[in-house]
């Protein structure tokens, strides 16, 4: 979405698949009259109609110049705004501090299923936390639903329905042990228990910045999973600020892949970087008496006659571990300071001795994530 000055109008812009050129742009019905600092946030909504083809709706985040929050609705069917999907939220419900970004996102699960929107932000009344909270996308209350909290500096926020997670993108500085902050952070949020996986990743921190930290400042994220593969593979789309430009870039999916009954991959203490360390996870095995942290350097997806397939092509291993507590297992990784693995692929994989297993072996899911310099 584009800022228009006073007179003009703040449009929805469609560009090619590169973002390089704009193809079309549709003025969006709340004006700079009625919205002087403009679009903040977009998110998507996508219905599978029974009998019918697939709708989308592209929704777009003002504030009034009251203090209220439009949210418009465009339906990419009809190429036409839809009143009927379109929202205002009164200032009374909004409690977010003014002269700030905020975040926008859709969740077609909340609500009892009927969908809503959760905006991020940070609140006006003391202690003035960042939050992000649900609001209703059908019927005519706009009281919030709920709260749940996020990262301070949070400027962008997704949701991933096939999972049940949301992704926080922001700018608070987070220490890098090789130097310097990174200031494009993102965090993975179950929508479960309302709070952090420990999942964690950067942004490209490898574009320069002259004006500021690598890789810029974050100012959005939204997600999607791709139809064109098997696996349904998700993508986190990014836009960074550096300088006076901005950065559109895709992301592979956050960290886990693949299905296994034998837990969940996970991650404390990063995002990885070098110079610094985390630990790898595994949780909900309750039956596994011991597991074994398999580390490899790209996906292999080989059957070995196990319970479970061998998803990554391993390079080495963790020795055996023991569970920290019932079901769970974790193993610290140092990651040694060498800039020859900025940006390494590392592939991780649990492989537990559990006693609902035949001949009480399995594999688990496998992780995935990079090196950060």
């Amino acid at each position: 979405a584009a800022f228009g000055a006073a007179g003009q109008s703040h449009d929805l812009l469609e560009v090619d698949p590169g973002a390089q050129a704009v193809v079309n742009s549709f003025p969006l019905p709340t004006t700079p009259g009625a919205s002087p600092s403009g679009p903040m946030d977009m998110t998507t909504e996508t219905a599978f109609p029974a009998g019918g083809p697939p709708q989308e709706w592209v929704y777009t985040l003002l504030r009034t110049a009251n203090g209220a929050l439009a949210i418009d609705a465009f339906n990419v069917n009809t190429g036409l705004f839809d009143p009927l999907k379109s929202r205002l939220i009164g200032a009374a419900n909004v409690p977010f501090a003014t002269n700030q970004r905020l975040g926008l996102a859709f969740d077609p699960d909340g609500d009892l299923g009927l969908g809503s929107f959760w905006i991020t932000g940070q609140t006006a009344a003391p202690p003035n936390t960042w939050r992000a909270f649900e609001y209703a996308a059908t019927g005519a209350a706009t009281q919030p639903l709920g709260d749940i909290p996020v990262p301070a500096a949070t400027t962008g926020l997704t949701y991933d329905a096939a999972l049940g997670n949301f992704y926080a993108f922001g700018r608070e500085p987070v220490p890098r042990p090789t130097g310097g902050v990174s200031r494009v952070n993102g965090y993975e949020i179950s929508a479960y228990d309302n709070s952090a996986t420990g999942v964690r990743f950067c942004g490209d921190l490898r574009i320069p910045n002259t004006l500021g930290p690598d890789g810029g400042l974050a100012a959005a994220v939204s997600m999607y999973r791709r139809f064109d593969t098997p696996n349904r593979e998700s993508r986190l789309v990014c836009l960074a600020e550096v300088g006076p430009d901005q950065y559109y870039y895709e992301l592979a999916g956050a960290y886990r892949y693949g299905y296994s009954r034998f837990g969940t991959m996970g991650m404390q203490g990063g995002p990885p970087f070098l110079g610094g360390s985390f630990d790898v996870t595994l949780r909900g095995v309750p039956n596994s008496i011991f597991a074994l942290l398999i580390l490899g350097n790209s996906p292999n997806n080989l059957p070995i006659f196990i319970e479970g397939d061998l998803s990554v092509v391993s390079f080495g291993n963790a020795g055996i571990s023991l569970p920290v507590a019932p079901g769970r297992f974790s193993v610290p990784l140092a990651i040694p300071a060498n800039a020859a693995l900025s940006y390494f692929q590392l592939y991780s994989q649990w492989f537990v001795f559990d006693t609902t297993a035949p001949n009480n072996r399995g594999l688990s899911e496998a992780g995935k994530t990079v090196l950060y310099p």
